[in-house]
């Protein structure tokens, strides 16, 4: 009997089993992973979802407060505005009210002022007959007898002491009114003293000395002759009236001096002039004129161009 003898070899048909295996399990992997890819995906478009609404509505609800927040502040604006203004119209009705309540009342006062001087004439009016007859009882019945109490009741030599008391009394209250007058005029006296003493310096010499006296003068044009110039001398208040002539009359004489001004004095005042302009930072135009106007103001030999200005000045007199 003819026999058969197989040979079945599996090895490949089992690797090709493992290779799909791997396979699967390669596929089952990604198709896992996808599927964790897509939960995670789909929770983030979710959360993005909601976060997204939650913004909205959070943005919803606070643009609908903010609205509100602005209606509202526009009505309390309103109404404070009216509420201002109707404050200010009742505080004038009240300053209005007052005002006519015043004015009412004083006009009521005089009338019955008035009316109470008038009833007061009349009763005394009426009762003049009585009001006479009770002054002339009171004149006989009482007032000499009250004159005669003092006599009643004192002797002579009580009356006179008395008498010399009060004017015992009288003198010394004006001896103590003087004395405390005296008091205070000493005391006075004495303070300026000491007030003199502590400001004016101390010196013995027997020479005459020349006091420094500050005086005022002002160069003016005459009204009456245009051309001519005449001085205002302006002497202290503090000195006597004679001193004050003597200064005057000093100044006078040297009026032709104090008027004319000299090329050094008119150098210093074109200086500090053109610091003031420098310092005022005006524009270059501006200064140009100023200093233009200010060189026309005077001539060559620095007396003032126009006429009609007023220079002043200080100078210093002195007094023997």
């Amino acid at each position: 009997m003819t026999s058969f003898s197989y040979t079945v070899d599996t090895d490949p048909l089992a690797h090709q089993m493992d290779r799909v295996t791997k396979d699967v399990e390669v596929v089952g992997g990604a198709v896992t992973a996808m599927q964790l890819a897509v939960i995670a995906s789909e929770q983030e478009a979710s959360d993005a979802i909601c976060k997204s609404l939650d913004d909205g509505f959070y943005m919803l609800v606070r643009s609908r407060f903010s609205q509100r927040l602005a209606q509202f502040a526009n009505t309390m604006g309103v109404r404070v505005g009216s509420m201002v203004d109707t404050a200010n119209a009742i505080n004038r009705t009240r300053e209005q009210m007052s005002g006519d309540f015043h004015r009412i009342k004083s006009r009521y006062c005089k009338l019955f002022d008035k009316l109470d001087r008038s009833l007061e004439k009349r009763i005394r009016e009426i009762d003049r007959d009585a009001l006479e007859l009770a002054r002339k009882r009171s004149a006989l019945l009482i007032e000499r007898q009250r004159k005669e109490v003092p006599a009643a009741l004192l002797y002579s030599t009580d009356t006179q002491k008395a008498a010399l008391k009060v004017s015992t009394a009288r003198v010394k209250s004006r001896v103590s009114s003087s004395i405390s007058s005296l008091c205070c005029g000493a005391q006075r006296v004495i303070e300026h003293n000491n007030t003199m003493h502590t400001v004016l310096e101390q010196s013995s010499t027997a020479e005459p000395q020349a006091v420094c006296v500050p005086v005022i003068y002002a160069a003016e044009e005459s009204s009456s002759a245009p051309g001519s110039f005449f001085l205002n001398v302006y002497a202290p208040q503090s000195l006597s009236p004679d001193s004050q002539s003597l200064i005057t009359a000093g100044v006078r004489r040297s009026g032709e001096s104090l008027i004319k001004t000299s090329a050094r004095e008119l150098a210093a005042i074109r200086t500090a002039y053109a610091e003031k302009v420098a310092a005022a930072q005006l524009d270059a135009r501006t200064s140009e004129t100023m200093m233009h106007l200010f060189n026309a103001s005077f001539t060559a030999n620095g007396t003032p161009a126009d006429t009609s200005t007023t220079r002043d000045a200080t100078a210093t007199g002195g007094t023997q």
